[in-house]
C-alpha cells in the first residue's frame, strides 16, 4: 500500500547536507582572517580550503529536489504557474534585499556600470565573468544565477521530453560540461579569468545540476537506483580518493593542468551525487552518518542556509577583514580566531532574522497560491516509497 502525499515527503538528511554546504562555503570565506592567528591555528587554514566545493553540494541538492517536484508534478494542471510562483516567491525577497543592502552600504555605488547592475538585476550575473565586471560583495551570486537560469529552462524540458530524452539530454550534460570547461581554459589568454568564466557561466558548471537531476531520476527507477547503489561504495571510495589527492597534492604533482582542472567539477559532481543517492535511499536510517545528518546543528544550519549564503559576503564582513587587517601584530593574533567566528554567528543571526521575518510568512504565503497538487493526482504514487522521497520539502 503506497504511502500518502509521497511527494512532499520531507528528507531531514538533505537538510544536514544543506547545513554542510552552507557551512563548507562560508567557513572558506572567512577562512581569510585565520591567517593572522597564532600558528597552530593558522595551520589549520588549508583544511577549509576544500570548502568552496559546497557550491557544488548545493547544485547536487537543487538539481535533485527541483527535478523531483518537475517530474512528479509534470502531469498535474497549473504546472508551471505553480513552479515559478514558489521559487520567486522562495527566493527574490530575500536576493533582492541583499542586492539592496549592498549597494547602499558598499562603497561608491554610483560607480556601478548599467549593465553591470543590470546583471545583478535579472540574475545573469556569472556571465560578468566574461569581462570582469563583479561586484567583489556579490562575487557568490555567480551560482545563484547558475540556479536561476537552471529553473528557467529545465521545467520546460522535463515538460516536453519523455523520460528517455530527459535523461539522454542529462548524461549529454554531463559530459559536455567538461569539455567546454577545458575549451575555455585553454583558449582564454588571461588565466585568472579563464578560471573565472569556466567556474561560473552555465554551460560549464550545468553538470553539477545534472547530476542532481540523475540522482531525482534514480530515485524514481528502482531498478537502476539498485544498480548504481550496488556499484556506489566503490565508486565513491575512487572519486573521493582522487578529491583528497587533489587537493592535498596538486601542487606537488602538478595536478593543476587544464585536464584536471575542467575534469574536477565532474568529480566533485559524481561524488555528492552518488552521496545523495546513498543518502536518501536509507533515509531515516540509524546509521552514524544519518545520525550526524539528522543533528539539530546541521539540520538548523540547512534550514536557514539560504539567507546566509545570500548574506555572508556583504560590505560588513569585508569591513571586519580589512579592520582586522589594520592592526598591529599582536591584535591581530588575539582577535583572529574571535573574528572568523563571530562573523559566522553574524551570517546566521541575520539569516534567522530573515526566516522569521521574510522566509516563514512568504511559505505560508507559498502554500496559499500556489498549493501542490492532491495526491490523488501524483503520477508516481505506484507502490515504491522511495518515489517520492527526493521533493523539495517546503524550506525550499
Amino acid at each position: 500500500m503506497p504511502s500518502p502525499a509521497l511527494s512532499r515527503v520531507h528528507i531531514p538528511e538533505f537538510d544536514g547536507l544543506r547545513g554542510i554546504a552552507v557551512l563548507m562555503v562560508i567557513t572558506f570565506h572567512f577562512s581569510s582572517n585565520l591567517a593572522f592567528a597564532p600558528g597552530a591555528i593558522r595551520m589549520f587554514r588549508p583544511l577549509l580550503t576544500p570548502g568552496w566545493t559546497g557550491v557544488d553540494l548545493f547544485f547536487i541538492l537543487s538539481g535533485c529536489l527541483i527535478t523531483g517536484i518537475l517530474l512528479d508534478e509534470k502531469a498535474t494542471a497549473n504546472y508551471f504557474s505553480r513552479f515559478y510562483t514558489r521559487r520567486a516567491l522562495r527566493i527574490f525577497p530575500v536576493y533582492y534585499l541583499a542586492l539592496a543592502v549592498c549597494l547602499i552600504t558598499m562603497p561608491a555605488p554610483a560607480s556601478i556600470p548599467g549593465t553591470t547592475l543590470a546583471a545583478y538585476l535579472l540574475n545573469a550575473s556569472n556571465w560578468l565573468s566574461l569581462s570582469g565586471a563583479e561586484i567583489k560583495y556579490l562575487s557568490h551570486y555567480w551560482s545563484l544565477a547558475v540556479e536561476e537560469q537552471f529553473y528557467l529552462v529545465w521545467p520546460l524540458a522535463v515538460f516536453a521530453l519523455s523520460k528517455r530524452a530527459v535523461l539522454r539530454v542529462l548524461l549529454a550534460v554531463v559530459v559536455l560540461a567538461p569539455v567546454i570547461r577545458y575549451a575555455l581554459l585553454v583558449t582564454i589568454p588571461d588565466a585568472d579569468m579563464a578560471l573565472r568564466v569556466a567556474g561560473s557561466i552555465t554551460p560549464a558548471r550545468a553538470d553539477g545540476l545534472a547530476f542532481g537531476a540523475l540522482v531525482a531520476i534514480c530515485l524514481r527507477n528502482e531498478r537502476l537506483r539498485s544498480a548504481i547503489l550496488k556499484r556506489s561504495g566503490v565508486a565513491l571510495s575512487i572519486t573521493c580518493a582522487a578529491l583528497v589527492l587533489w587537493f592535498g597534492a596538486r601542487e606537488r604533482f602538478h595536478l593543476e593542468s587544464s585536464v584536471a582542472r575542467s575534469l574536477l567539477s565532474t568529480l566533485l559532481g559524481l561524488s555528492y551525487g552518488l552521496l545523495a543517492l546513498r543518502v536518501a535511499s536509507a533515509s531515516g536510517a540509524k546509521t552514524l552518518l544519518h545520525g550526524i545528518l539528522r543533528s539539530k546543528l546541521l539540520t538548523a544550519a540547512g534550514k536557514y542556509s539560504y539567507a546566509a549564503y545570500v548574506f555572508h559576503l556583504l560590505p560588513i564582513f569585508w569591513t571586519i577583514e580589512q579592520k582586522l587587517e589594520s592592526l598591529p601584530d599582536p591584535a591581530r593574533r588575539l582577535l583572529a580566531v574571535p573574528c572568523f567566528l563571530g562573523s559566522i554567528g553574524l551570517v546566521f543571526l541575520l539569516a534567522r532574522l530573515s526566516w522569521w521575518l521574510i522566509e516563514a510568512p512568504l511559505l505560508r504565503l507559498k502554500a496559499r497560491l500556489a498549493p501542490p497538487p492532491p495526491p490523488s493526482v501524483n503520477t508516481l504514487i505506484q507502490g515504491d516509497p522511495l518515489r517520492g522521497l527526493a521533493v523539495m520539502s517546503e524550506l525550499n
